[in-house]
């Protein structure tokens, strides 16, 4: 058994996705069509994954949602 502790998606969205493309939560908000705001709670952890938020990320950046939705689980 691991004691693994899961980084919540929008640390990963941030670490793995924005922060190589040197991209702002801005940037994606646009891209997306979602308010930054919402973005930069979800980024922040302030806020969960919704299965809409996971479909726009996984059709952006072409990971598809399932991945978003095992990131959240």
């Amino acid at each position: 058994m691991t004691n693994a502790v899961s980084a919540h998606p929008g640390t990963i969205l941030h670490q793995r996705f924005l922060e190589p493309r040197g991209m702002s939560i801005y940037r994606l908000a646009v891209a997306i069509n979602v308010p930054s705001s919402t973005l930069e709670r979800f980024r922040t952890g302030r806020t969960n994954l919704t299965p809409d938020l996971a479909r726009r990320l996984g059709d952006y950046f072409g990971t598809g949602a399932e991945y978003w939705t095992r990131q959240a689980s």
